[in-house]
């Protein structure tokens, strides 16, 4: 089987071009045969993450809070984490768990999905960190030279994690920033808490593969511990 990871597509309301190559998008995918096993959305679904948007992002799938789908079919999976432009809501996570609703289990947004072989953790990499030279305002991170830094992983993600890898599976993760960045020596817009842990438990855990975001371009590195 294959899937498909779409990331950072930043509905927005009153956006059209933005909303309809979205749409646009997952009408080409739905033409696809084989269809993907499922498909995974890796953060920033919307701009700023309060209802509005959220309602209309849900409404170019199928399916209900707390499962949705690609097709009509109810055939194909759509698996949704959090981005830091979902954390701009002001009262995060009010709004993800009325529109999104999908399982946490550990209290902070993520979760486990077992298909065949294959365990999908979803993870929240958290809200936007600014540090003193991130003079950009977030509604212009585009126009920035570097990207903002994610908080990273609650602590209460380190256990859960560990508990739930399995040796037996492949493991696949997915979260909106990545822990690491070999493009710029500064680690622009990676996760900052519990990211040595977080790559310590993906060396010796038998995990694959990492899908992030966050950076707007395409990159693929393989990181060997140590």
């Amino acid at each position: 089987y294959y899937f498909i990871e779409m990331t950072d597509i930043h509905v927005q309301q009153g956006m059209d071009e933005i909303n309809q190559r979205f749409k646009d998008t997952l009408d080409y995918i739905r033409t696809f045969n084989p269809k993907p096993a499922f498909v995974v959305m890796s953060g920033d679904l919307t701009e700023y993450g309060v209802l509005q948007d959220l309602e209309i992002f849900k409404d170019y799938l199928y399916g209900n809070k707390g499962q949705f789908y690609l097709d009509s079919a109810l055939t194909v999976p759509v698996y949704l984490v959090p981005g830091n432009h979902e954390h701009f809501e002001v009262s995060y996570p009010y709004a993800w768990d009325q529109i999104i609703g999908y399982p946490d289990e550990n209290g902070k947004n993520c979760y486990k999905v077992d298909i065949g072989n294959t365990s999908l953790l979803a993870i929240d990499t958290g809200a936007t960190v600014l540090t003193p030279w991130d003079w950009i305002p977030p509604w212009d991170y585009d126009n920035a030279w570097q990207a903002p830094e994610v908080d990273g992983l609650y602590n209460e993600v380190i256990p859960w994690l560990s508990n739930s890898l399995n040796a037996n599976y492949n493991n696949i993760i997915f979260m909106h920033a990545p822990a690491i960045n070999y493009y710029s020596c500064w680690d622009d817009g990676c996760i900052k808490n519990n990211k040595d842990a977080f790559l310590s438990l993906c060396a010796t855990n038998h995990v694959g593969l990492i899908l992030d975001g966050h950076l707007h371009y395409s990159a693929a590195y393989e990181y060997k511990d140590g």
